[in-house]
C-alpha cells in the first residue's frame, strides 16, 4: 500500500503563493506582462520593417510612441506606466527588501544592487510613458541617449559615470548570456509548466534572453567608447542599434525575432514564475 503523500510546505511556494503577500506577487506578475508587451512592441516593430509592412526600429521610448499613435492611446499609455510601476516596486521587493532570500554576501548584494537598478531603470520608463500620455504632441525617441551622456559628461567626472555605466551594461548583458547558455532561469518557473510546453518555453526563453543580452553587450560597448572619447555622439541606444542593422535583414530579423521571444520569456514569467515572498516580516510591514 503505498502512503499518503503530506503536502510540503514548498507546494504553496510552487504554486506562486508562498507567504500571504499579494502585493509581492501581483506586482511580479503584472510587472513582467507589461515589460513583454515593451518588448513585442519593439520586435513587431523591427519585424514589420524586415517584411517591407511599415514598422520601424525602436527603442523602449519608441514602443512607447506606438502605444501613443494607437486609438486610446493615451489610456493605454496609463496602463502601461501602472504596469511597469508594478514591475519596479516588484525589483526593489527583490533588491532592497530580499523577497527571495539571495542573502548578504558579497555576490548577493551585487545581484541585489542590479536588481535595485533594473527598477529604477523600469520606472523611468513608467514616469516617460506618463509623461507621453500627458502631452498631446507625439514626441520623437531620437537622440535621448546622445542628450544624456552630454549632461553628464558636462559634469565633473561625468566621462567616467558614463564609462561606468557603459561597463554596467556590459557586466548585465555578459551574465544574462551566461544565464541562457546554463538555461538557470528556468529553475524559477512552477512545476505546473511541465511536459513538451515548458521544453519550448525554455527553447523560446533562452533565445530571447541570448538575443538582448548581445543587444545590451552591442550597446554597453558605444557608452563606453563615447565616455573613454569625451564623445557624447558615439552613444548608441537600443533603438540605435536595431536602425544600425537595417542594411541587413537578416541581422535584423534575428534581432526582431530575438526580442519577441523575450516578450514571450516575460509572459512565460508572469504565468508560471514562483514569487515567493519574505519569511517573517511581510513586506507591506517592512515599507511602513
Amino acid at each position: 500500500m503505498t502512503p499518503a503523500r503530506h503536502p510540503r510546505a514548498t507546494d504553496a511556494v510552487d504554486d506562486g503563493h508562498g507567504e500571504d503577500q499579494p502585493f509581492v506577487r501581483w506586482s511580479g506578475r503584472i510587472g513582467y506582462a507589461a515589460k513583454g508587451v515593451v518588448y513585442l512592441i519593439i520586435g513587431s516593430l523591427a519585424l514589420m520593417q524586415v517584411l517591407g509592412i511599415g514598422g520601424d526600429s525602436t527603442g523602449s521610448k519608441g514602443a512607447l510612441v506606438a502605444l501613443k499613435q494607437q486609438s486610446y492611446g493615451d489610456v493605454l499609455l496609463y496602463l502601461m506606466a501602472g504596469g511597469l510601476l508594478m514591475y519596479t516596486a516588484w525589483r526593489f521587493a527583490q533588491g532592497l527588501f530580499d523577497v527571495e532570500h539571495k542573502g548578504n554576501d558579497f555576490i548577493a548584494l551585487v545581484k541585489r544592487g542590479g536588481l535595485a537598478i533594473s527598477g529604477a531603470l523600469y520606472g523611468f520608463l513608467a514616469w516617460q510613458a506618463l509623461n507621453l500620455a500627458m502631452d498631446s504632441a507625439d514626441r520623437s525617441p531620437g537622440g535621448d541617449s546622445r542628450e544624456t551622456a552630454a549632461r553628464a559628461m558636462s559634469e565633473p567626472g561625468g566621462e567616467w559615470l558614463v564609462i561606468g555605466v557603459g561597463i554596467g551594461f556590459g557586466i548585465a548583458g555578459l551574465y544574462q548570456l551566461w544565464r541562457a547558455w546554463k538555461v538557470n532561469f528556468s529553475k524559477h518557473w512552477k512545476s505546473t509548466l511541465n511536459g513538451t510546453t515548458r521544453q519550448w518555453a525554455t527553447r523560446v526563453s533562452r533565445f530571447g534572453i541570448a538575443a538582448r543580452a548581445i543587444l545590451f553587450v552591442i550597446v554597453a560597448y558605444y557608452i563606453t567608447v563615447a565616455g573613454i572619447e569625451s564623445d557624447p555622439e558615439r552613444t548608441r541606444s537600443l533603438g540605435d542599434v536595431l536602425r544600425s542593422f537595417a542594411g541587413n535583414r537578416g541581422l535584423l530579423g534575428l534581432a526582431a525575432a530575438g526580442l519577441t521571444c523575450y516578450a514571450a520569456y516575460a509572459w512565460v514569467n508572469a504565468l508560471f514564475r514562483r514569487i515567493p515572498a519574505a519569511s517573517g516580516t511581510s513586506f507591506n510591514d517592512q515599507i511602513q
